[in-house]
């Protein structure tokens, strides 16, 4: 008589153990005994095709335990709990009073895993790269990963402590959609798979440059075409951004797997990226693709806001962008104005806001000054030079108790006046929308713009006319 137990010999702590028993004879009542750790475990028995186990109470079904008809094979799983090790025996009676056994030893590995992670979230985009990483943590050092999976390349293996990594690299193809990649973990005769199905889908791919250079005043164009056949795909409207900043939608003209936007004249305004975006339908949650362009306008700087400030001293204040590095050269009657004792000339960088299509954006500008300690009347001149040419603005500053403000083709001493009333605070102003023909005056001066003398400047009101904010003289260097 012969009684043969098979099983593992090693597993994992909460693993259910996979066992059977045979024997070359038929056993007495077609029944088993197992037993585990010498304790019963549970009865089994074949009777009229069905097979029963005690510790279930009931007929057997699914994988939980088997049996044949004729009662010489049984197969029941066990749950591992705590044990570090465990015995399993199967015992069987035969006539005569003859009872034979057979036990398997049982060693608990401590091994979690693996468990497989990818780089992206499923479907993965044809035509990407993609990584799968299979993770192990156990203290034993002479396990072995072994993948099954599409063509990739071969396997990194890292051990950071107590953790195995082995990550595989390669480009996705519309081959390996519904591709089961399984990583298995082994150890002596244990071992551990786990499987992750490939999803793959194709999206539009888009051919649109990186950058572009306008010139102020010149048109400029961008082109984003679909270079891939794709179906159910369209394109939705253009997106400008500054800063990260969203500040206006555009539609593109469409016309065979192109969407094109144009620029008549170029100006600070058009500065940013510009996004071109392609939602694909077949995909129920509409996938995005998009594809930046930035635009880059160069041109003689641009004036923002220009003031004037009376407190001790007086200040004439101009606030600009440009494309590249400025200097400047300020004069009164046209004569250079050295920086002196009377005078300070100051330029430098500053954060200014700017509106830009009813957005309001921080953008990267300058500011250049001119303070006086002691005031003539006059018209001072500030012309801002970059690699592009050159901007000149103009301030007719007279001393009086009104303010002129004088537009572009105004010559008539008996022009409009206009009064303004002095700020009533020492706020800085970051941003100054200039209007046409008004130029503001503040009395309570920026303290970055003079030094604390004292003098007494009572002299009276400025008399002021201003040339046109918005039609500033520009020089063009061809």
């Amino acid at each position: 008589m012969l009684v043969k137990i098979n099983g593992p010999r090693y597993t994992r702590k909460y693993d259910y153990v996979h066992f059977n028993c045979s024997a070359d004879y038929q056993p007495l009542g077609n029944a088993a005994e197992i037993l585990i750790n010498s304790k019963t475990f549970t009865h089994m028995r074949s009777s009229n095709g069905k097979c029963f186990s005690a510790t279930i109470g009931r007929i057997c079904s699914g994988d939980i335990c088997n049996c044949s008809v004729d009662g010489t094979w049984f197969y029941h799983k066990y749950k591992v709990i705590d044990e570090k090790h465990f015995k399993i025996s199967c015992l069987m009676k035969f006539d005569r009073g003859r009872n034979v056994s057979d036990s398997i030893d049982i060693n608990v590995i401590d091994l979690i895993g693996p468990d497989i992670t990818s780089s992206s979230t499923l479907p993965f985009v044809i035509g990407t790269v993609e990584q799968l990483s299979c993770r192990v943590k156990t203290k034993i050092k002479s396990i072995n990963i072994k993948w099954n999976c599409v063509n990739s390349y071969p396997a990194l293996e890292k051990l950071i402590e107590n953790i195995h990594l082995s990550t595989i690299t390669f480009a996705v193809r519309l081959s390996y959609q519904n591709s089961n990649c399984t990583c298995t973990v082994s150890y002596k005769d244990f071992s551990a798979t786990h499987f992750l199905l490939l999803e793959v889908k194709a999206l539009p791919v888009l051919k649109l440059e990186n950058q572009t250079i306008c010139n102020t005043s010149l048109s400029v164009s961008f082109s984003c075409t679909i270079t891939n056949d794709v179906s159910h795909s369209r394109f939705s409207k253009w997106i400008h951004s500054v800063n990260g900043v969203a500040i206006r939608l555009l539609d593109g003209l469409i016309n065979n797997g192109t969407s094109t936007i144009a620029i008549n004249s170029c100006s600070y305004q058009d500065i940013g990226v510009y996004t071109c975006v392609v939602l694909n339908d077949s995909y129920a949650n509409n996938t995005l693709v998009s594809k930046n362009v930035s635009l880059k306008v160069i041109g003689p700087p641009v004036i923002v806001s220009s003031r004037v400030i009376r407190d001790i001293k007086v200040v004439l204040v101009v606030q600009f962008v440009s494309s590249s590095d400025v200097t400047q050269r300020w004069s009164f009657m046209s004569q250079p104005i050295e920086d002196l004792h009377d005078y300070n000339v100051t330029i430098g960088k500053k954060e200014i806001m700017l509106e830009m299509y009813e957005q309001r954006i921080i953008f990267d500008g300058y500011k250049s000054s001119l303070t006086m300690s002691k005031f003539v009347s006059g018209v001072y001149v500030v012309a801002l030079q970059n690699d592009f040419g050159q901007t000149v603005e103009k301030f007719n500053v007279q001393t009086g108790h009104v303010i002129h403000i004088i537009g572009p083709n105004e010559h008539s001493p008996s022009i409009p006046i206009y009064h303004s009333a002095p700020e009533s605070d020492n706020s800085r102003h970051i941003y100054d929308q200039t209007i046409p023909q008004y130029l503001e005056v503040i009395e309570s001066g920026e303290q970055d713009d003079h030094s604390d003398s004292k003098e007494d400047e009572s002299a009276g009101e400025i008399f002021l006319a201003v040339f046109d904010q918005t039609s500033h003289d520009y020089e063009e260097i061809q």
